[in-house]
């Protein structure tokens, strides 16, 4: 062979080992970044909703995941920190009443999971009030004396437990 040819295949050569080294270090750094991504959400959700005093905190972690994503924190010029936080998008009710959909922090979408005991009052401490003869939960202690209830409380009350049924 030429020398010309030797360099061209030693060229080739080079060239491929150098794509072969690219390609794995990328495929590493996507493993690595995809693994801090999903442990700093996971640690997230599962510190807020220790904090929302939820009974099983893996089960809020199982519910926000899918709809969460780690995002950098920019300043208030729109310049990345260097800081990251987790973004969570939930469904919940405006102030309209019609449905909205929020991007909102993690502590924000537990909080308001924590205040919507119709959806999720199953999944925390003391929110939902405890079943024929129960008196747990936040509901009222004890059955509701209606002899210390004005005519319009009592037909409010009466209102409210008629709407349930």
């Amino acid at each position: 062979m030429t020398k010309e040819e030797l360099a061209r295949k030693e060229k080739e050569r080079l060239t491929n080992e150098f794509q072969h080294k690219l390609k794995t270090t990328e495929e590493e750094r996507q493993t690595w970044e995809s693994r801090y991504k999903t442990s700093t959400a996971q640690r997230e959700i599962l510190d807020a909703a220790i904090k929302n005093q939820a009974f099983d905190p893996e089960q809020i972690e199982a519910f926000l995941s899918p709809k969460s994503r780690v995002v950098e924190v920019m300043d208030d010029a729109g310049n990345p920190t260097g800081n990251f936080t987790t973004k969570v998008k939930i469904n919940t009710t405006g102030k309209d009443g019609k449905p909205v959909t929020l991007d909102v922090s993690v502590e924000e979408a537990v909080k308001n999971m924590r205040e919507t005991p119709d959806r999720f009052g199953n999944l925390f401490k003391d929110l939902s009030s405890g079943g024929t003869g129960g008196t747990g939960g936040n509901g009222p202690k004890g059955p509701l004396d209606v002899t210390k209830l004005s005519p319009e409380q009592y037909r409010a009350q009466r209102q409210q437990i008629l709407s349930r049924s």
